[in-house]
C-alpha cells in the first residue's frame, strides 16, 4: 500500500494506537513500562514506529521497532543492559523477529545526520503511546528526487558490504553488537533491496512506502523485466533461506544491472 501524500506532497502518518494488533499489545506495555522505570524523569516519549503502528505486522516476520526519547543521551554501559533486555523480550514473544529498543535525545534526533532514517521513519510511520509528541518537530517528508537520494544514495556501498556476509562460510557481520544467523542477513538484504526499489521509482515521481510488497510492486510496474529478482526478494524476505550460495548468486547476478539502473537514472 503507498502512503497517502497531502496537498503540501507530504507522507500522511496513517499509524494509529487503534491499529495495533492485539498480540502485540502486551510486549508493547512491558516496553513501555520499562522505559517509564529505567528513565523516569528523563523520559519524554515512547513511539513504536513500522508495520506495529499501522496494523498490517506478520507473526515471525515482523520486527519490534520501539524508540524512547530522553531528555538526555544515555552511556554505552546502560545501551547494553537495555540490548540484554530486548534479547530476553524477544525469546519471551518468538512471534516477533526483533525487538530493537533505541533510546536517543531530541537533540540527536533532530541534528545528528546518522540518525536521518530514523527521523524519516518516525515522521511517516509511527504512533506516540507516551509523553510528548516531538515528531511534530521533524520537517515534513516529501517524496521525491531528494528523498530517494538522502534514503539510498549509498546503496552500492550497502549492498557489496551485504555481498561479503554470504561469502564465507559463517557471518561475522554483526547487528546490535551480535552476530547474526544467515536468515536474518537474508531478509535485511532482500527489504533493502526491495524499499530502495521504490526509491528509484521515487526518483522519477512522489511515490512512499515501506511495505515490501508494495515496494515490489511500484518497482516492477516500471521495470517490468527485472520483475523476477523482486519476486525473488518478496520471497526470501517472507521465508528467509540459509542457502548462502543461493543469496550470493543472486547478488552477484542482480547487484551489478540493479546499481546500473540507479546510476542510469541518478545521472538523467
Amino acid at each position: 500500500m503507498l502512503y497517502s501524500i497531502n496537498k503540501d506532497g507530504a507522507v500522511v502518518n496513517d499509524a494509529h494506537i487503534d491499529r495495533i494488533q492485539k498480540q502485540y499489545r502486551l510486549i508493547l506495555e512491558e516496553i513501555s513500562d520499562y522505559y517509564r522505570k529505567e528513565f523516569g524523569d528523563n523520559l519524554l516519549s515512547i513511539y513504536v514506529r513500522g508495520s506495529v503502528s499501522v496494523g498490517r505486522a506478520k507473526s515471525f516476520i515482523s520486527d519490534i521497532d520501539s524508540v524512547a526519547i530522553v531528555r538526555t543521551d544515555i552511556s554505552p554501559k546502560k545501551q547494553k543492559e537495555i540490548h540484554e533486555y530486548s534479547k530476553k523480550l524477544q525469546e519471551k514473544y518468538p512471534f516477533v523477529t526483533l525487538v530493537d529498543m533505541t533510546v536517543i535525545s531530541p537533540r540527536t534526533l533532530l541534528e545528528d545526520k546518522e540518525f536521518s532514517n530514523l527521523k524519516i521513519y518516525l515522521k511517516t510511520q509511527s504512533v506516540c503511546l507516551y509523553g510528548r509528541d516531538i515528531v511534530e518537530e521533524i520537517e515534513e517528508v516529501k517524496p521525491g528526487r531528494e528523498l530517494a537520494l538522502k534514503m539510498y544514495g549509498d546503496l552500492s556501498e550497502k549492498l557489496q558490504d551485504l555481498e561479503k556476509v554470504f561469502s564465507h562460510d559463517t557471518t561475522e557481520k554483526t547487528y546490535l553488537g551480535e552476530k547474526r544467523p544467515t536468515e536474518f542477513w537474508c531478509v535485511w538484504t532482500m527489504r533493502t533491496i526491495l524499499r530502495s526499489g521504490l526509491g528509484l521509482v521515487m526518483l522519477k515521481k512522489p511515490v512512499y512506502s515501506q511495505d515490501l510488497q508494495t515496494c515490489a510492486e511500484v518497482f516492477s510496474a516500471e521495470y517490468p523485466e527485472y520483475e523476477q529478482y523482486m519476486e525473488k526478494a518478496i520471497s526470501w524476505a517472507m521465508n528467509p533461506t540459509t542457502n548462502r550460495k543461493e543469496i550470493l548468486d543472486y547478488l552477484k547476478e542482480f547487484s551489478p544491472k540493479y546499481i546500473a539502473l540507479w546510476e542510469k537514472a541518478i545521472n538523467n
